[in-house]
């Protein structure tokens, strides 16, 4: 397995990078070295590719964190490439205010599985909270949370 990390450190001001390091490591042992944790407020922190050399994981992080404002901050693929799982960290939770914080895809691209975080937990205010789709989009099961509580389920007959 290889890793790619990014250490952006700065220093007072957030927009002068002072340090940058990039780490090949072809062992499953990961080095640090110099960083205490991963961050880069600039984008990915961490890479990892599996030993054909395709990508497996992209990790967005701050101060060691699991953290994107923006975007997902865990993104796992196919040995393809495509893209399998997309996931919305802030501050190492899962949460998502606008949407839901975990995307699961099929191989084909179709979304098998979605999930709505709020601070760790499953929650939606107006909806299910966990749906899971068949391959032609139809909904197969919805659960419905709130604060991390089941409150209902809904399965296709």
């Amino acid at each position: 397995m290889q890793y790619e990390y990014f250490c952006y450190l700065t220093h007072c001001d957030p927009f002068a990078v002072q340090y940058a390091v990039v780490y090949y490591v072809t062992s499953n042992a990961v080095c640090y070295s110099c960083m205490r944790w991963y961050h880069n407020i600039y984008g990915k922190a961490l890479t990892t590719y599996n030993d054909n050399n395709v990508i497996e994981y992209t990790h967005y992080c701050i101060n060691g964190e699991l953290h994107n404002d923006i975007a997902p901050a865990l993104i796992q693929y196919y040995a393809s490439g495509q893209v399998r799982e997309e996931a919305y960290y802030q501050h190492d939770k899962l949460h998502r205010d606008d949407g839901p914080a975990t995307i699961g895809r099929l191989i084909s691209g179709i979304i098998y599985n979605v999930q709505y975080y709020r601070n760790d937990k499953l929650h939606r205010d107006d909806g299910p909270a966990m749906i899971y789709y068949d391959n032609y989009g139809d909904i197969k099961s919805a659960t419905y949370y709130i604060d991390g509580c089941i409150t209902g389920t809904q399965s296709e007959i």
